[in-house]
């Protein structure tokens, strides 16, 4: 089988065929450049993983094609300061992800305080704890 071949029947049994019209011109229209992208259905929408920008990023897209949520892995010099204010006062960053969803910013973190013990939490955009859970 030769290279052309191959990579036609890659691209015909990709699961992209299955994804409604309206998810993939939302995907394709917010989301342009995007790499290694990766489509799973979650209830009525359906999700995308793919990198952007050197970035993960996972999309959740209604099947009417309403994007619900975009999370983003941060590196951790991006976080902005009102989060980082808060943080350093629990201890160090492990893992930031930020969470867009309708028009609030919120940013789930790994914390790991002085004595190694590790945190979830959950902050809005302001620095203020949403949640907090010990791992």
């Amino acid at each position: 089988m030769d290279f052309k071949n191959l990579l036609n029947r890659f691209f015909n049994n990709s699961k992209e065929k299955n994804i409604p019209p309206p998810v993939l011109k939302t995907f394709q229209s917010q989301f342009k450049n995007s790499l290694n992208i990766d489509w799973s259905t979650n209830g009525e929408s359906y999700e995308a993983i793919f990198y952007l920008n050197e970035l993960e990023h996972i999309a959740r897209i209604k099947n009417d094609g309403l994007l619900e949520s975009l999370k983003i892995n941060l590196p951790l010099n991006k976080l902005p300061l009102a989060i980082h204010k808060q943080v350093d006062q629990l201890g160090e960053v492990m893992s930031a992800i930020a969470i867009y969803r309708e028009n609030m910013i919120n940013y789930e973190l790994i914390v790991r305080d002085h004595q190694l013990n590790r945190y979830f939490l959950l902050l809005d955009e302001n620095g203020k704890v949403i949640e907090k859970e010990k791992l």
